[in-house]
C-alpha cells in the first residue's frame, strides 16, 4: 500500500487521497516540472534514481486534487508571496511616479 513521500506525512491510499508520481520525461518542461517537484520535497535522502521512481506524493500536497494539473502548494506559496509583493512595489512606484510628474 502505497504512503505518501513528503516529509512528516502519514497519508495512505486507504485515507481517501489520491496519490501521483513525480514527473518524468525528456522535453524541457517535464524535466523542469520534476526539478520543481523535487525541490519543493526537500528530501536529501534520496540518492538515487530508484527512490524518486517508486515515491507517490498524495493530494493533501496540492492546490489541486486534478490528475492533469497537481501544483505544490509550497511552490503556490512562494508565487503568491512574490505577486503580492509585485503589486506593492508597483503601487508605490506609480505613487512615486505620480508625484515627480506632479499628477
Amino acid at each position: 500500500m502505497p504512503t505518501c513521500s513528503a516529509v512528516g506525512c502519514e497519508n495512505r491510499t486507504s485515507s481517501g487521497v489520491k496519490f501521483f508520481r513525480i514527473p518524468a520525461g525528456s522535453h524541457p518542461f517535464q524535466k523542469n516540472r520534476r526539478h520543481l517537484w523535487l525541490q519543493a520535497l526537500k528530501r536529501e535522502d534520496w540518492d538515487n534514481a530508484a527512490a524518486v521512481k517508486e515515491a507517490r506524493i498524495c493530494s493533501a500536497h496540492f492546490i489541486s486534487a486534478e490528475e492533469d494539473i497537481p501544483f505544490p502548494k509550497r511552490e503556490y506559496d512562494d508565487l503568491n508571496l512574490r505577486y503580492c509583493q509585485l503589486q506593492e512595489d508597483y503601487v508605490n512606484l506609480r505613487q512615486e511616479f505620480d508625484t515627480l510628474c506632479g499628477l
